[in-house]
């Protein structure tokens, strides 16, 4: 008796482990891409040299196959900068 609760609970909580776990998927996502559009933006902002040029145009290439916008300068700047429009 005892045997088969015990795994009952374990049943019950993997599973809603697995629920969490799912439910925090988008979560993580969107800061990831935060993230990228904040590195973006402080590159962007700072002092330009060809090496740092090469990396905000990796950067512009993660956040647009990401976010799925247009690869202007405009548009990724004002996508970017809609994550940060509570924080101003």
């Amino acid at each position: 008796m005892g045997n088969s609760f015990q795994k009952a609970c374990s049943f019950i909580t993997a599973l809603a482990l697995s629920v969490i776990a799912v439910q925090l998927i988008p979560f993580s996502r969107d800061k990831e891409l935060s993230n990228h559009c904040r590195e973006y933006l402080a590159m962007s902002n700072g002092p330009t040299t060809p090496e740092i040029t090469e990396k905000i145009n990796s950067k512009s290439k993660i956040i647009v196959s990401k976010s799925g916008i247009s690869n202007e300068y405009k548009e990724i700047t004002k996508y970017c900068g809609s994550f940060y429009l509570n924080q101003r």
